[in-house]
């Protein structure tokens, strides 16, 4: 059996798919989903899991129509910032990791949010935004090259490990989808994998609970 994980990963899968079998608008579906994340923190927070992240946005998602990304980044531009100035007064902090510097929308924002994090907080949210696995590996063989340094230490240069983030423990996947579709591969080579049949917006807490139950029971060999 295993303790409770460090790190516990996300992918929030489903929002979409939950809008239209309900016959509502994409946007509807993002919000709902919203407050399944934010339940989410609220549990994990109670149950002492230091870190907790979840992929917003990948590159290829920015392949969608022009609708969608007016839409999503309509929603990113109005919530981000508000809500993780709300997640700082129950002191917890924020990182963002991935290419977001160049979405010119929320690039102050993220900024001022990065600034603004608590300095011993309880436990840590990772956002990935504009992020993709492939290209954190890329990123991360430039500035090993960079530095010529030796190739067994890789992993230092990963954007997850130049900020301090551990690699995930577990991670939940929902909307019935078994992979990780380029999420930190690499950094996920020993991470327990959950897949929900639920799709985003349902997931709730006793749900995360159940995965994290799931997880204890695991025996984490390593290769052992």
């Amino acid at each position: 059996m295993s303790a409770l994980p460090k790190h516990v990963a996300v992918i929030p899968d489903g929002d979409r798919r939950w809008a239209m079998t309900r016959a509502v608008d994409f946007a509807t579906g993002y919000l709902k989903g919203m407050e399944a994340l934010e339940a989410v923190v609220k549990s994990a927070a109670s149950q002492n899991i230091a870190y907790l992240s979840f992929w917003v946005l990948s590159h290829e998602n920015e392949n969608r129509t022009s609708e969608w990304k007016s839409m999503f980044f309509t929603l990113l531009k109005k919530y981000l910032r508000p809500k993780c100035e709300a997640m700082f007064a129950q002191n917890i902090a924020v990182k963002i990791i991935g290419d977001w510097y160049a979405l010119d929308n929320v690039k102050n924002d993220i900024e001022i949010i990065l600034k603004n994090n608590p300095p011993q907080p309880k436990m840590t949210v990772v956002f990935f935004l504009r992020y993709s696995g492939t290209r954190d590996l890329q990123q991360a063989v430039q500035h090993l090259i960079a530095q010529n340094d030796d190739p067994k230490n890789i992993k230092n240069y990963l954007q997850t490990r130049l900020a301090g983030i551990p690699d995930p423990d577990l991670l939940i996947r929902t909307s019935d989808v078994n992979r990780l579709s380029d999420f930190s591969m690499i950094q996920c080579a020993n991470t327990e994998l959950y897949f929900s049949k639920k799709l985003w917006p349902d997931f709730t807490t006793a749900d995360f609970e159940d995965a994290l139950n799931w997880y204890i029971q695991v025996e984490r060999r390593f290769g052992r």
